[in-house]
């Protein structure tokens, strides 16, 4: 018996002296809110379990308002929500850090009998098909993958059937589609151009449509948001190549949290937390950037000074009868300055000689609302107003103190005022949605050559309203079998065209790994604003305004080869008619262009085809290593007249690789991991029209010779991050250096006309680009 208390007594000793080394391993409380995908109305009794990357387990409950609160040591984990009236559903990819965690929102869908489990890989709402072709994405995925900085657009830019344009900017293209036919966001309403130096990237510096140097949305504020592709609910549309769907997360309610970073690209600082005590939270970010430092490192700029600043906030307090108002907004300045070098003597190629003036102002401001009604009905709605304003001088002088031999000036303004309501509810047999879209958009400019020759290339003003309402019934046909249908009915004032839009979607779970599916569409866009306002200075009888419709089909598969192991493949065909084309011309149309300007008479009677199939596997991030390889083929052609020619942004094919490895290192008071992230992409050349050297000369500047086209060189870039995070309780320190384009490879992203030289020279993307950062979260 002595013997028996001694070895208690130093049991107990033991536990005593390690009992202070494991209070201090840092941990960090889940938190979050479970709700029914149609009514927006709390569950509660849902099972919820985080298991770790050894297979640790640890368990709660959701209360009477769904909600839940679990504290476990920080890490990786998978979540799993089961509930016996609704499917149950898994987060796969659960980072915990000590420093903060915002609130989590688990939607669950009612069940009709014990199905498959749904792998939930971003927030997934009522109008998001789970057999859609839609690319989620998580914040904590914007991190890790190299050279994002934090842009949704850049961390697309490797997904299945999508490429970029220039690595200089974030304009994609999506099966062979131009940049302009990709739409963004923000909690639902459509926005203009949310993105900094929209110049940048573009053959002729002049500001695009729908992208630029870098998102002005800081990914501090964004929520699980995914990019569709191709398919669109009927909810959305507007756009024939994808959506943006961005949604904004609250801040964190129960205590203050702030973030400070520094890097070669500028600063960042962030706060969040409660507001009074009514569970309202706010989360506010600003941004102030400039590249000079990367410039005082080697990277070559062309010598010009850039530069951008940003700030952002969301504002959401919760309802008492349930589901919460929103209020949210951001805004961004951004400026490039380019002068000519003082030493004449050094000048070896036009832009040596060259002055540019470029301003971008963006801004949105909205609101959101999400209320359930009475039985299993909720609404939602959000309310915007965006506008955009983009100037451009630009000044040639190839006389040394001489008088300027060339000029030009761009000027564009853009305010939109949008609008979504939408109404849901259902059982588990049967979903309906029924809502309505509006738009009022309120643009005008002016581009203009005042030398050689004084030119107004076209300057107008236009307004033009959508007005669109939609509705869609989803079926639980059979436990394997749904049915999801749609329609949207589109009026566009401007071309005064309505339009109607079907989609259909048959799902079927053959097994419990494999799924397929198939998918038919109907979609129209109407031509950009610069294009818009180019055709809208010629005659009426001149202009080409009608929407650029398309028909669209796809069948795919999703086969689960291992709990986090999944291969899919999808084929599709898009057929697009109504597409502005110049006669005789199968180059000179609107698919083919970025930030040129539709300066001629042109017909709606362009016809253009994208077929093509992708495949992907995808290894989740599991025991310290995840991947995603993924390979497209791509045809395209348009016709016009008996004329045919690939569109400009087909590659025929394309290939890219995202991997990484993390080591984790535990102390008693501290985790520090290690990571390793890469990022490899290939694919075969754009097109472009040749150069029209005689032309370009007379008129100083490059025109483009559309009888002949040219396949440019295969691009390929290898980009990689290094991370070292050490996290202690409440304080996350972390420093990465981010390598864009390591091996320096000189991709061309195409040609000009050299007015320094007098002759042709292509035009080269980023060279090696390093940014160095350190960050902190307390």
């Amino acid at each position: 018996m002595g013997q028996s208390i001694s070895t208690g007594a130093t049991l107990a000793l033991l536990l005593f002296l390690c009992y202070p080394a494991l209070a201090q391993q840092p941990q960090q409380t889940v938190r979050g809110q479970v709700l029914d995908q149609q009514s927006l109305h709390p569950i509660s009794g849902v099972q919820l379990l985080l298991v770790d990357e050894e297979g640790l387990q640890y368990q709660t409950t959701s209360d009477s308002l769904g909600h839940f609160m679990l504290t476990v040591p920080i890490g990786r984990y998978q979540l799993q929500a089961r509930h016996l009236a609704y499917q149950p559903q898994q987060l796969p990819e659960l980072l915990v850090y000590a420093s903060r965690l915002p609130a989590l929102r688990l939607l669950l869908v009612a069940r009709q009998e014990v199905l498959q489990v749904v792998t939930v890989t971003a927030g997934q709402g009522a109008d998001l098909p789970a057999t859609a072709a839609s690319i989620p994405f998580t914040v904590e995925q914007l991190q890790r993958t190299p050279t994002t900085f934090w842009d949704p657009a850049r961390f697309v830019a490797t997904a299945p059937g999508v490429t970029t344009v220039n690595d200089q900017a974030n304009h994609i293209s999506v099966r062979g589609l131009p940049p302009w036919a990709v739409q963004w966001r923000l909690q639902g309403v459509s926005i203009l151009n949310p993105n900094h130096l929209a110049n940048a990237g573009t053959l002729q510096d002049r500001a695009a449509p729908a992208g630029g140097g870098v998102n002005i949305l800081s990914g501090q504020l964004l929520a699980n948001s995914r990019f569709w592709q191709g398919y669109v609910p009927p909810g959305y549309g507007g756009a024939l190549g994808g959506i943006f769907d961005m949604q904004l997360r609250p801040g964190i309610r129960h205590k203050a949290h702030h973030t400070l970073q520094a890097s070669l690209l500028g600063l960042d600082a962030a706060t969040e937390g409660p507001l009074g005590k009514g569970g309202a939270s706010y989360i506010v970010n600003y941004r102030y950037s400039t590249v000079g430092l990367l410039g005082d490192l080697g990277v070559d700029f062309g010598g010009e000074s850039i530069r951008f600043q940003d700030l952002s906030f969301h504002v959401a307090t919760p309802l008492k009868v349930g589901g919460q108002l929103s209020v949210w907004g951001m805004g961004g300045l951004s400026a490039n300055q380019l002068r000519p070098l003082e030493d004449p003597a050094s000048w070896e190629r036009e832009r040596d000689a060259l002055s540019v003036d470029y301003t971008g102002t963006m801004g949105a401001l909205g609101s959101s609302l999400e209320l359930p009604l009475s039985g299993r009905i909720s609404l939602q709605a959000s309310l915007a107003y965006s506008l955009r304003e983009d100037t451009r001088q630009e000044v040639l002088t190839l006389s040394p103190g001489g008088t300027p031999d060339f000029q030009a000036e761009d000027d564009l303004k853009e305010h939109l005022y949008s609008g979504r309501l939408l109404v849901q509810g259902g059982s588990a047999l049967l979903q309906w949605q029924l809502g309505v879209e509006g738009e009022w958009l309120n643009s005008s400019g002016a581009a203009s050559s005042p030398l050689p020759t004084p030119q107004q290339y076209w300057a107008a003003t236009q307004r033009q309203q959508l007005l669109a309402p939609f509705g869609s019934l989803r079926w639980q046909l059979h436990r394997d079998w749904t049915l999801s249908s749609g329609l949207r009915a589109a009026h566009w004032s401007a071309a005064d065209a309505l339009l109607l839009l079907p989609r259909l979607v048959v799902d079927w779970q053959a097994t419990q790994q494999l799924q397929l599916w198939l998918q038919l569409s109907r979609e129209a866009q109407p031509l950009p604003t610069p294009l818009q306002l180019a055709q809208a200075s010629l005659s009426p009888a001149e202009r080409a305004h009608a929407p650029v419709q398309s028909l669209s089909a796809s069948l795919g598969q999703r086969l689960a080869l291992s709990e986090q192991l999944v291969f899919s493949t999808e084929a599709f065909i898009h057929r697009l008619s109504h597409i502005p084309s110049l006669t005789g011309s199968s180059t000179y149309h609107a698919l083919n262009l970025l930030d040129e300007s539709l300066l001629l008479p042109l017909e709606a009677q362009g016809r253009a085809s994208s077929s093509g199939l992708t495949a992907q596997l995808r290894q989740q991030f599991r025991r310290g290593y995840f991947y995603r390889l993924n390979g497209s083929l791509l045809y395209t052609r348009h016709e016009v007249g008996g004329e045919q020619q690939r569109l400009r942004y087909d590659p025929g094919w394309s290939a890219a690789l995202v991997w990484g490895k993390e080591w984790k290192k535990q102390r008693p008071s501290a985790v520090r991991r290690l990571g390793v992230f890469g990022r490899s992409s290939l694919r075969g050349g754009h097109r472009l029209p040749g150069i029209d050297e005689a032309a370009s000369q007379q008129r100083m500047r490059s025109q483009w010779n559309y009888a002949s086209q040219e396949q440019l060189p295969a691009y390929a870039s290898l980009d990689i991050r290094l991370s070292h995070i050490r996290e202690k309780t409440n304080y996350t320190r972390t420093w990465s250096l981010d390598l864009q384009n390591l091996l320096a490879r000189e991709n061309i992203a195409g040609y000009y006309y050299d007015r320094l030289l007098q002759e042709v020279k292509p035009l080269n993307q980023m060279g090696l680009i390093p940014v160095l950062a350190y960050r902190v979260e307390f």
